[in-house]
């Protein structure tokens, strides 16, 4: 009887041991893809702004609030953005209107 509940305390500690290994894990994939997604991104915004007419500093400027705007949602929920989604669309947007601002230098993106 005292193997068996030794057993099943072990087995219990092994679990809540593997569990925290996940968590640990879970932590350092999300940091490392927040990491290379705000990396990834901006650069390809920058490329694709300045592709399109806008000087570097405004492609950066505006590049650089997009993907602050992004940086709450979950690992998951970058994996799913798409040019059309409206989570990066609400982003441009609002980043749009803060370039716009009086006393923003102009250019347009």
């Amino acid at each position: 009887m005292r193997s068996a509940r030794w057993a099943r305390i072990l087995g219990g500690l092994a679990l809540a041991a593997a569990s925290a290994g996940c968590d640990q894990f879970k932590k350092g994939f999300d940091q490392g893809f927040n990491e290379s997604f705000s990396k990834k991104a901006h650069d390809s915004c920058v490329s694709s702004s300045t592709a399109h007419g806008a000087t570097p500093v405004i492609a950066e400027r505006f590049c650089t609030c997009v993907v602050t705007q992004l940086a709450p949602l979950s690992p998951q929920q970058k994996m799913g953005l798409n040019p059309t989604s409206p989570e990066l669309k609400r982003a441009q947007d609002s980043c749009l209107a803060e370039l716009n601002q009086p006393g923003a230098p102009t250019n347009s993106i």
